[in-house]
């Protein structure tokens, strides 16, 4: 009985070497210069709208009171470098600051970023790639 089980498993080892084989690893490489690089749906102007908009929001949370208090009077201005990674469905991911401003601006780059729809994915040599990206927001 116990020959019949090892001549079985060697029969059938084969069929499971062959499904493994068939099988490719996902593509891991992050590029980051491409044929054709990631886009914001809209292009630069609305990008720049989106990140406006939010920082807007932002400072308008930190001065709820309604004052035309803006932060640049108080001298809070900064600007924050994030870099981060397009996937191939577009998705932002891994969200990292570059050059930081202070501690709850860098937050806020990096809840902006997170927030952001999906991009239009980078192609490189006709498929669609995962690109680091770099982005700065000002506030």
């Amino acid at each position: 009985m116990r020959n019949i089980s090892t001549i079985l498993a060697l029969m059938l080892l084969p069929l499971f070497i062959g499904k493994v084989s068939a099988q490719t690893p996902a593509d891991t490489t992050i590029y980051e210069v491409v044929e054709k690089m990631p886009e914001y749906p809209g292009g630069v102007e609305v990008i720049t709208k989106y990140i406006r908009t939010c920082t807007k929001n932002y400072w308008e949370r930190v001065y709820p009171e309604g004052k035309p208090v803006y932060p640049c009077e108080q001298g809070i201005v900064g600007r924050v470098v994030v870099s981060l990674t397009i996937n191939e469905n577009g998705q932002v991911t891994d969200p990292v600051i570059l050059r930081s401003s202070e501690k709850d601006l860098d937050e806020e780059a990096i809840r902006i970023v997170k927030s952001m729809p999906r991009w239009i994915p980078g192609e490189h040599k006709g498929k669609k790639v995962k690109v680091r990206f770099t982005l700065p927001i000002q506030f």
